[in-house]
């Protein structure tokens, strides 16, 4: 009987509790319709932006594809594509097109003999300059700052400084991220060829445009021709007195 009769009271009690919840929705209709209308524009406006999100990566993706992979678009194209990107709030291909600017500045140092000093260090230090700021300001993204030390190491390079360059290059080989990207093998084949190259590093833009002073400044100079011999005509042997003819 006991339990009968708490069975029926926690019933009755159940009871009550829906009826409160019915009076409270009926009193309360036109809350709960705002309530759940602002709900659904919630939903709507966060589906909204994870798309629009989306669609925007995807755009700036196919932007940076296009600026490094088209042969068609000209170095001056991609160097201001890629400035307009670097200004993308898509961090990643923000610090990618940075170091993609490094790598476009650096590639104008190849083979720069004839390239005047004043020249050489503007476009090394511009190279830098778009390497430090990936660095600098994007240190969360792996593969770009893996890339700009490679690019920076390079630079160091070709400037005959080993010791920085090995700074450079350790500091990718550091990154336990590389280890399977191709920045990172690129990072240890630079560093093999340090290790295993012997003495100054000389590069093209170093070495002397005169000739070594064992070779002749000029050609020689052919026989002089008397005023009054033929042209084509051999010149006649002179001897000394006494000397056999």
């Amino acid at each position: 009987m006991k339990a009968q009769r708490r069975h029926e009271l926690q019933h009755n009690l159940l009871d009550a509790e829906l009826a409160k919840g019915v009076q409270f929705v009926r009193g309360h209709r036109t809350l709960l319709g705002w309530a759940g209308a602002v709900a659904v524009i919630a939903v709507a406006v966060l589906f909204y932006m994870l798309h629009h999100s989306s669609q925007k990566r995807l755009e700036v993706q196919a932007q940076y594809e296009r600026l490094t992979m088209d042969p068609e678009i000209t170095e001056q194209e991609q160097a201001d594509g890629l400035k307009t990107l670097s200004q993308a709030s898509d961090k990643y291909y923000a610090a990618l097109a940075l170091a993609r600017l490094g790598d476009l500045y650096a590639r104008q140092l190849v083979g720069a003999a004839l390239m005047p000093p004043a020249q050489q260090n503007e476009f090394a230090e511009t190279a830098a300059g778009y390497y430090r700021r990936v660095i600098d300001n994007y240190p969360d993204q792996k593969q770009a700052v893996a890339e700009a030390h490679l690019g920076m190491g390079k630079l160091q390079e070709s400037r005959g400084d080993a010791a920085a360059a090995r700074t450079e290059y350790q500091s990718v080989l550091v990154m336990r991220e590389t280890a399977g990207w191709p920045v990172g093998v690129q990072a240890q084949l630079a560093m093999q060829g340090l290790e295993s190259y012997k003495g100054p590093v000389r590069m093209a833009t170093t070495t002397s445009a005169s000739a070594p002073a064992s070779a002749p400044a000029t050609l020689p100079a052919e026989p002089r021709r008397s005023a009054t011999q033929p042209v084509g005509a051999k010149a006649k042997a002179t001897t000394r007195p006494g000397a056999k003819p």
